[in-house]
């Protein structure tokens, strides 16, 4: 092993010819390869089909059976149809490490029995371990076709809600030539429709996601109440506005109505009758009460607005004065709100309303001032009250105190003065006209005492 013979003892004249010594070369452990391809599973079966194409440039790697990057082997990126190959590899164990294009998943793995047809990574890309001891042109990965979005539809109709009573009734009729919006969640507009027949609408191939809708009564109409029953598929599902509430649409959605009021409610203005006046005095106007005509249906709320002058509680609430031109405001199930004014008994009145909880609120600085709630009908005294409405409620009163200022002035009558004696009176002589002078100097003193009186009292009550 060190290259040295034994010894050897050599006579004179010996020749010995069979001292030899062999050269071991070393032996050579041949380099292997290791590949196939990335490709797109379009089936979704598991394996490679013929018509089946490779992914090109996706990032591949060599790994060992730790998982930590082969040295002397860098990363490659699939080439023409989805082919790899990392060579000059000796024989040991490894893994190899595939990526899908993004937004993509991998195939399932093993399927069938023909190892150079199937799948060999899991769900991240990755395979077994690998024990190569020859070159191996089988190690595949299939990658699942792009997910496909399912598209989905919106949309419905816009109704005449003849009876009002917030449900698409079998004889009610659509509404065609309204407009209708479909708007994203943040209130941008998306695209526009117009109702056509039966009023119908739809918005076609949306994905899914979070939408409203905006709805366009006719001219002088309003929408019908929100949300009525228990079937989503008849009800309207608008606000006041014609808005409704945030879709969360996943699957095709067609339940998206609205509902219009068949008439708008319609208040007559008062009549004016002026009282004739006569100097110095002028009497206040006189009003007929306003005349409200109801949409079929519907009902209305309200009363009167009134003094309270003993404090009672609503004592006085039918037989009060009423106070004129107070400012009340209703606020609607849907929370919208609409405005009246009490005429000159203190009458109000809410008109074309559905079943409902209501509020209404007096704007208590369009009472007299220093004005004091002392009735209304939910006993609450705050200048509002909640009432739950099925029908007409004409019982929603409201009772005021508030202080009167009086300011009296006397005025003294005026004096009498006789009247000048007929020309053809006889002249006065001697006692007689003593008489007379003494009369007429008595009833100057009496008219000087009374105007005395008289502006003595002109003063304030009170000072």
């Amino acid at each position: 092993a060190d290259g040295q013979s034994d010894a050897v003892t050599l006579a004179p004249g010996d020749d010995n010819r069979t001292l030899d010594a062999g050269w071991v070369l070393p032996i050579q452990t041949p380099k292997l390869k290791l590949g196939d391809r990335l490709w797109d599973d379009l089936n979704s079966n598991g394996i490679q089909d013929a018509n089946e194409p490779g992914i090109v440039g996706a990032n591949v790697e060599l790994l060992d059976a730790n998982d930590n990057a082969f040295p002397g082997a860098p990363s490659q990126t699939t080439i023409a149809d989805g082919r790899y190959t990392f060579t000059n590899l000796d024989p040991g164990t490894y893994r190899v490490r595939f990526t899908a294009p993004a937004g993509r998943t991998f195939t399932g793995k093993d399927a069938g029995t023909d190892e150079g047809l199937d799948s060999d990574v899991n769900s991240s890309g990755l395979t077994d371990n690998i024990v190569l001891v020859a070159d191996n042109f089988n190690v595949d990965a299939g990658v699942l076709p792009p997910p496909v979005t399912q598209k989905v539809n919106l949309g419905d109709r816009l109704f005449d809600d003849l009876n009002s009573n917030g449900i698409q009734d079998a004889n009610e009729p659509g509404i065609v030539g309204s407009k209708v919006e479909l708007l994203d969640a943040n209130g941008n507009v998306l695209a526009t429709k117009v109702t056509e027949a039966d009023g119908r609408y739809t918005f076609f191939d949306l994905n899914p996601g979070q939408y409203r809708v905006r709805f366009t009564a006719p001219s002088g109409r309003s929408f019908t109440a929100r949300g009525v029953g228990t079937d989503r598929g008849l009800d309207s599902n608008v606000d006041g506005s014609g808005l409704t509430e945030l879709i969360n649409l996943t699957a095709t959605d067609l339940t998206i109505d609205a509902g219009v009021l068949t008439l708008p409610v319609i208040t007559i203005p008062p009549t004016v009758v002026p009282t004739t006046t006569a100097p110095p005095t002028t009497a206040p106007p006189t009003t007929t009460p306003p005349t409200t005509i109801k949409a079929p249906g519907t009902f209305c709320l309200g009363d009167k607005v009134f003094v309270d002058p003993g404090s009672t509680g609503g004592a006085q609430a039918k037989d009060g004065v009423g106070i004129p031109n107070v400012t009340l405001t209703l606020v609607r199930p849907d929370g919208s709100t609409a405005t009246t004014v009490t005429d000159t008994n203190g009458n109000y009145k809410f008109c074309g309303l559905v079943p409902g909880t209501y509020t209404v609120k007096v704007d208590p600085n369009t009472l007299p001032k220093g004005s004091t709630n002392t009735y209304d009908l939910d006993g609450n005294r705050n200048n509002e009250t909640q009432v739950a409405a099925t029908t007409d409620n004409p019982d929603l009163d409201f009772g005021y105190i508030y202080p009167v200022v009086v300011n009296t002035v006397m005025t003294a009558p005026p004096a009498t003065i006789p009247p000048p004696l007929p020309p053809d009176t006889p002249s006065y002589t001697g006692s007689e006209s003593t008489q007379r002078a003494l009369l007429a100097l008595s009833m100057l003193l009496v008219g000087c005492g009374l105007f005395g009186l008289a502006h003595g009292r002109r003063r304030p009550v009170g000072n």
